[in-house]
């Protein structure tokens, strides 16, 4: 399972991480976009954007001063998505 991110594209060696993902009997992404891995799953599930949720923000506002920033969402998530590591560990436990 792969939560917001896009091997095919992101990282070294794409080719190897497709031929790896081609074998696999399942592969389930949870995504806000049809990137190049979603699209070889076999499963896409929505995931939340970055305005319907907590997360943390790298754009430091007190630079060269550093803090670790929590951003509250800022738009009401549509439909039933959920939370990526909740669903996760949901999942992994059956």
């Amino acid at each position: 399972m792969l939560g917001n991110c896009n091997p095919l594209r992101s990282y070294a060696d794409t080719a190897a991480y497709e031929r790896a993902f081609s074998k696999l009997d399942l592969l389930v992404t949870v995504e806000i976009a049809m990137t190049e891995t979603a699209a070889l799953s076999h499963y896409v599930l929505p995931a939340k954007s970055a305005f319907e949720k907590w997360d943390t923000t790298f754009f430091q506002r007190a630079y060269p001063e550093y803090y670790f920033h929590m951003r509250p969402p800022v738009v009401e998530a549509e439909g039933r998505r959920p939370r990526n590591p909740a669903f996760m560990w949901d999942w992994l436990k059956g």
